[in-house]
């Protein structure tokens, strides 16, 4: 409990470290060329953002160390090792679940994280990822 008190006063202290993803170049996820040329262009943006219909926030945030780029500034860099140890810190408010067969997740860009599993030669798992501009509307 300590620990994460002190997390949230940490955070509660820099609020430049909010700001910071807030930037609109603030992430950018690399070009992706293949052998016939550009398969997606370098795609920036801000991490967190607010939609103006509704006021919701928004979150494009990924933990993976490679094959994104921070904006390259010594305030995005502390605001990237501040979130990295935010969510890879457990704590109360993380959730764990395993999938059972037939089963599967529809959520908003929630933090989560995949870990390995191993799959069954007579039953391998089939995992379907979609991605959709709109956001998942619980009513």
């Amino acid at each position: 409990m300590a620990y994460r008190r002190w997390r949230a006063d940490r955070l509660a202290r820099h609020p430049a470290w909010i700001a910071a993803p807030m930037a609109p170049d603030a992430l950018t996820i690399p070009a992706d060329a293949g052998e016939e040329g550009t398969l997606r262009d370098a795609q920036s943006g801000p991490v967190f953002s607010l939609d103006p219909g509704d006021g919701r926030l928004h979150m494009r945030y990924s933990a993976r160390q490679r094959n994104l780029v921070w904006r390259d500034d010594p305030l995005a860099r502390e605001a990237a090792a501040a979130l990295l140890d935010l969510f890879s810190a457990g704590d109360d408010h993380i959730l764990g679940f395993r999938l059972g067969p037939g089963e599967g997740v529809l959520s908003n860009n929630v933090p989560h994280r995949r870990d390995g599993f191993r799959d069954d030669p007579c039953r391998p798992c089939l995992i379907l990822r979609a991605r959709y501009c709109d956001r998942v509307d619980a009513a």
